[in-house]
Formats: C-alpha cells, sequence, structure tokens
C-alpha cells in the first residue's frame, strides 16, 4: 500500500494534530523567520483580508483533499478528516460574518448624510 505513506504525509502537512503526533513540531515553540516578519511589519487592511481569504480558502482545500483520501481508502483516520471538516466550516462561517460586517458597514457609510 504505498499511497498510504503519501496520503499520511500530505495529511500530516496540514493538520496540527497530526504534525505533534509525528513530532514535527519544534519543542522550543521558535518562530519561523517568515513568521516573525509578519509580525514585525503591521499589515494594511486589504493585507489583512486577503491573508484572511487565502487562510480560509487554503483551509477549504485541505479539507477536500483530505476527503479524497478518506475516499479512496488511503488510511486516513476518520476523527481526522471530521476534525479538517468541522475546522474548515468554522473558518468559512467566519469568513463570512466578517464579510456580512463589512457589507454593513459600508452600506451605513453609503447612507449617510453630509
Amino acid at each position: 500500500m504505498p499511497h498510504a505513506s503519501n496520503a499520511i504525509a500530505a495529511v500530516a502537512a496540514v493538520d496540527p494534530i497530526m504534525q505533534m503526533e509525528a513530532g514535527k513540531i519544534a519543542e522550543t515553540g521558535a518562530i519561523s523567520g517568515a513568521q516573525a516578519a509578519r509580525q514585525a511589519t503591521p499589515m494594511s487592511f486589504a493585507q489583512t483580508l486577503l491573508h484572511g481569504v487565502t487562510a480560509t480558502n487554503d483551509q477549504l482545500i485541505n479539507a477536500e483533499r483530505l476527503i479524497s483520501a478518506a475516499a479512496t481508502n488511503e488510511g486516513v483516520p476518520l476523527h481526522h478528516v471530521i476534525y479538517m471538516l468541522e475546522q474548515a466550516r468554522m473558518e468559512f462561517e467566519l469568513a463570512m460574518q466578517v464579510r456580512s460586517k463589512l457589507l454593513d458597514a459600508y452600506q451605513q457609510l453609503v447612507n449617510m448624510q453630509i
């Protein structure tokens, strides 16, 4: 079953629980250079929105990949699939709530009388 190890490696790359189980998260808690650079320079509002949308999209794509791996019997545990699906659902729901709040704020600005 050569595909099982590939699927588990793919899941380990996106699933924090499997990363911890596989020992891929450093015990020191050090952050990468890219993360340190992101924390050092503040992001603009547009960059923050783009980052949020990109993260949500990545989460949904990873959940779809995990579903495909589980459906083709590549050795992906069901609890990992459920965890990733729930995480993707909650992230998408948050994105829709942020979108709704932004549209409400825009409507209030448009309807203001000067």
